[in-house]
C-alpha cells in the first residue's frame, strides 16, 4: 500500500491517503476487517482513519478506484505535537519504505513484527 503527505502549516496530525487497499477489504466495509488488514502493517499502527459516520465505531470511508481496489485517509498524532510539513514528512518516512518516488507500507513477516524489505514483501 502506498502513502503520501501534504500540508504546509504546523499541525498535530499526519494525514495520508493509504492507497491500493484490496477489493475484499472494501467490499466487506467493516471496521473489524479494515483493522485486521491494517494490523499486518507495522507502519499503520496507532492510526485513525476517516469514517462514513461521525461515530468512533463507524465504518471506514473508502474511496474506490475504477480499476479495482481503493484508498482510505489515515491519520497519526505527531509524537512532538504540532509539526511542520517537513517534520510530518520525516515521520511518514519512518513509517514507510521508499521505492522510486513512492512510499510503501510493508506487511510484517511472521514470526517477527517488523516490516519486510520491499523485494521480500508478500501480498497479504
Amino acid at each position: 500500500m502506498r502513502g503520501s503527505s501534504r500540508g504546509t502549516d504546523p499541525h498535530p496530525l499526519l494525514h495520508v491517503p493509504v492507497c491500493d487497499i484490496p477489493d475484499w477489504v472494501i467490499d466487506d466495509g467493516s471496521r473489524e476487517t479494515a483493522n485486521a488488514f491494517f494490523a499486518k502493517y507495522p507502519g499503520l499502527a496507532q492510526h485513525e482513519y476517516v469514517r462514513r459516520t461521525p461515530h468512533p465505531d463507524g465504518p471506514p470511508d473508502f474511496t474506490r478506484y475504477n480499476h479495482g481496489g481503493g484508498e482510505l485517509r489515515v491519520s497519526w498524532l505527531m509524537p512532538q505535537g504540532r509539526a511542520l510539513v517537513e517534520e510530518r514528512r520525516e515521520h511518514l518516512h519512518g513509517l514507510t519504505r521508499s521505492h522510486g518516488r513512492a512510499r510503501w507500507f510493508l506487511p510484517a513477516v511472521p514470526p517477527t513484527d517488523r516490516d519486510a524489505h520491499l523485494l521480500m514483501a508478500p501480498d497479504p
